[in-house]
């Protein structure tokens, strides 16, 4: 089992939607980051809270962030960058 540096997130494909989401939950949480994807598709933004030294700080965050309405991911460390 993997262990540390997981990170609760949201995706968007309007960058103005991730960085509205960013100027929200930097009122509660330090660490929200906005970082930019380019896939085939075009560009994807995804809102990144954090890092994490064990998992369940992570879903605890995930679930504090889902009580906003969002749908949080944890991502294992390995799949941050």
């Amino acid at each position: 089992s993997r262990s540390g540096g997981t990170t609760p997130t949201s995706s968007f494909a309007d960058a103005g939607n991730a960085f509205e989401l960013q100027r929200r939950l930097q009122e509660r949480y330090d660490d929200v980051r906005v970082i930019q994807q380019d896939l085939d598709v075009g560009a994807y933004y995804r809102v990144r809270v954090g890092r994490f030294s064990d998992r369940a700080r992570a879903l605890e965050l995930a679930r504090a962030v889902a009580s906003l309405g969002l749908s949080p991911i944890v991502m294992e460390a390995e799949s941050v960058h």
